[in-house]
């Protein structure tokens, strides 16, 4: 995975900061994890900033925004909000066939 470019770069940032979103991780960290130069990751993070899925912490590391969370959640409503109409669906489906 040394040579991954820039889209799936800023995946993989977003997935280890995922883990560090109190303590956040340095640009070194970064770098050294997915194996490119701290000037591509520095490019990234400035992206992931730009976009409200990157912060600075005032220790100089870098930390998910709540936003990614906030996406999660609105998936986790969604689905679940799917899996009660096919219930009712198959509900209704049953009920029918039974007064028939």
């Amino acid at each position: 995975m040394s040579r991954l470019n820039a889209v799936a770069r800023s995946h993989r940032i977003v997935e280890l900061l995922a883990s560090r979103f109190f303590d956040g991780a340095a640009n070194k960290e970064l770098a050294a994890a997915l194996k490119v130069s701290t000037v591509n990751i520095s490019r990234d993070l400035a992206q992931l900033e730009a976009l409200g899925y990157a912060r600075k912490l005032e220790n100089g590391r870098w930390s998910l925004t709540p936003k990614p969370i906030a996406i999660m959640q609105a998936y986790t409503t969604h689905y679940q909000n799917m899996q009660t109409r096919m219930a009712e669906a198959s509900r209704n489906v049953m009920a029918a066939s039974l007064r028939e």
